[in-house]
């Protein structure tokens, strides 16, 4: 199945490898070779620099922030 882009939301990361070998697993198995990831929750919106850490593409602190990013990650106009 073929996905524009991937939404994780995560409340706690004692061990940040384990959250980037995840989401490159799942990078692995898109058929979207340039699937992007879009990461969230608690942990991030406390460190969003935990983002560039895991391997994600982007982060938001708020959902109509994360809107705006996704519809500019995946091309479209607005996701509103």
């Amino acid at each position: 199945m073929w996905f524009d882009m991937v939404g994780l939301s995560v409340s706690r990361v004692p061990e940040p490898e384990k959250v980037a070998l995840d989401i490159r697993l799942i990078r692995e198995a898109a058929r979207n070779r340039n699937l992007p990831v879009m990461i969230g929750g608690v942990a991030f919106v406390a460190q969003p620099e935990l983002a560039a850490i895991v391997g994600a593409d982007a982060t938001a602190t708020a959902g109509q922030q994360a809107l705006l990013q996704i519809a500019e990650m995946i091309g479209r106009p607005s996701l509103r």
